[in-house]
Order: structure tokens, then C-alpha cells, then sequence
């Protein structure tokens, strides 16, 4: 320990004025060096395997109009939730992958056409695809 005390007290102060290991100065010891070097490790960038492609994912949610009350089975079944304005709206929100904003709309109103010509007794209101950065909507009633 004097040994380590007389060193530092010697002034061997490092760039950011700490005195030990991690301080500004790379180690001594032999297990600090990274092996491969760092320009020829696996997975950086210019040496990683091919990424997976890219896939366009869209949210959808569709508004729908109730003349009666939803029961229970149908709001769990197709994940409903009522709107916190209009007690006879309801919204159903998923996530699709589609080639683009348009397709997914599609694919949005399609999902709307399946609910209602299913146990549940509605009409749709409005129909919206949406990604991080735009949104198309679909309204019964423009």
C-alpha cells in the first residue's frame, strides 16, 4: 500500500486529475486491451451481417357507432373501448404492416367491415392509418 501512496503523492496525476485505473489513462494491465481491435470486431457496422429488411408499420383505429350497449364478451373479444365524449362510440385500435399509408387504410377499412358484420351491432364512423409522422383518415360523413 506505501508503495501505491507514494506514487500518486509523487504527482502522477492523469488528463482529468484522478490518479487511478479509468481516470483518463488506459490501464496497465494485460486484460485491459480489447481483442479482436475494435476495427475488426464483429457486428460494428462496416463488418455486421445483413440487418433484416425494413417493414412499414402502421397503427389502425376504427370508430364505431352503437344504437345499443356493447356487452362485455364483445368489448374483451375485439378490444373495444368506449369514447370518453360519446357513450355510443366506440374504438378498436392494431397494428398492420402494409406497403404503405393508403394500403393501410385498406386493410383498415376491412377491419371496420369485419367487426360490424359481425355480433356487433354498429356503423363506422371513421377509419384512421397512422405512422410515426402522417395519418389518413376515412370518415363516414365527411
Amino acid at each position: 500500500m506505501a508503495l501505491i501512496r507514494s506514487t500518486i503523492s509523487a504527482g502522477s496525476r492523469r488528463r482529468n486529475g484522478g490518479t487511478g485505473i479509468g481516470s483518463g489513462m488506459a490501464s496497465r494491465l494485460s486484460g485491459s486491451r480489447r481483442w479482436p481491435p475494435e476495427e475488426a470486431r464483429p457486428g460494428d457496422p462496416d463488418t455486421a451481417l445483413p440487418q433484416t429488411a425494413r417493414v412499414d408499420t402502421f397503427t389502425v383505429v376504427v370508430v364505431l357507432r352503437t344504437a345499443d350497449e356493447v356487452d362485455d364478451v364483445a368489448v374483451d373479444t375485439l378490444g373495444l373501448w368506449r369514447d370518453d365524449i360519446d357513450p355510443a362510440l366506440w374504438r378498436a385500435a392494431t397494428e398492420c404492416t402494409a406497403g404503405d399509408l393508403e394500403e393501410a387504410l385498406v386493410l383498415g377499412r376491412e377491419l371496420a367491415d369485419q367487426i360490424t358484420a359481425g355480433p356487433l351491432d354498429a356503423t363506422v364512423e371513421e377509419v384512421v392509418a397512422m405512422d410515426d409522422e402522417r395519418q389518413l383518415v376515412w370518415r363516414a360523413n365527411p
